[in-house]
């Protein structure tokens, strides 16, 4: 069952079913979410409805996204953005520079297009 599954079982057995209609559809998922912050979303959530303990749980990483989901989440669609960001223009005096970190700079050569 995927984190998002398990979180909307939760969130239903509280009787929270518009909130796990939400999860399902990827609200506080890792890699689903329009959120930067979904995990922090959730927290937020949870506390306004008073459920300390549900908000503890999340705040310790219950509803987290696996490996497995990064995995999946990479394959999808991670890879073409993490590959697309390595090298990107910026002006500067010659009319453009690199952003590099770690293996970029090798990445940028092999491109050519910094």
């Amino acid at each position: 069952m995927s984190t998002k599954e398990r979180l909307a079982a939760v969130l239903d057995r509280e009787g929270l079913h518009l909130l796990a209609v939400e999860a399902r559809a990827g609200r506080f998922d890792d890699f689903e979410s329009p959120s930067a912050t979904p995990i922090r979303d959730l927290v937020e959530v949870l506390h306004r409805h008073g459920l300390e303990d549900l908000a503890q749980r999340a705040i310790a990483g219950e509803w987290d996204g696996t490996a497995e989901e990064a995995q999946v989440w990479y394959e999808w669609e991670g890879r073409g953005l993490l590959e697309e960001g390595r090298c990107w223009r910026k002006g500067g005096e010659d009319g453009h520079a690199a952003e590099r970190t770690g293996r970029d700079e090798e990445v940028c050569q092999r491109r050519n297009d910094c």
